[in-house]
């Protein structure tokens, strides 16, 4: 996703120390965590397939994916994020929800990680003493195919 807008409207979700934003926009619905198929010959942050109301989705660990350790919440925060993707919905796991925010576009700085990572998200923003990535679903969808396909060669 490009910030070609002003505003952008998100809601954040704490993955380790971290805090990631997803556009509202992309986010069908915030779930309690469910049992995931696991799939043979995936990279370790592809969790499996999950099944919700008939439907399969994909589950990646969003906390593997970004290199993010020690979460602050317990369990009991864990949800499953249904976002939007190219190719069709996938499932998140995060270890707790935010709060829904507005960005400015012109707020946003360079991201200033690591080079795997950058290529997850399109802005950076500083508030308040914390860093809020506003993560890419596309290009984390792309980044899990290259991990998935390494695995299986």
């Amino acid at each position: 996703m490009s910030i070609d807008t002003a505003e952008v409207s998100a809601i954040t979700f704490h993955t380790g120390k971290r805090l990631v934003a997803l556009p509202i926009d992309e986010i069908q619905e915030i779930i309690e965590p469910l049992p995931a198929a696991y799939i043979p010959m995936t990279t370790p942050s592809f969790l499996g397939l999950i099944t919700l109301r008939d439907k399969t989705f994909p589950l990646i660990d969003l906390a593997k994916m970004i290199h993010a350790k020690n979460s602050l919440f317990n369990k009991e925060d864990e949800k499953y994020v249904i976002c939007s993707a190219e190719n069709g919905p996938i499932a998140l796991d995060v270890h707790a929800v935010g709060e829904p925010l507005v960005f400015k576009a012109e707020e946003a700085v360079p991201y200033d990680g690591t080079k795997d990572e950058e290529d997850l998200f399109s802005a950076v923003w500083r508030a308040d003493g914390k860093t809020i990535l506003l993560l890419d679903v596309g290009r984390l969808v792309e980044q899990t195919k290259k991990m998935n396909a390494l695995e299986r060669a």
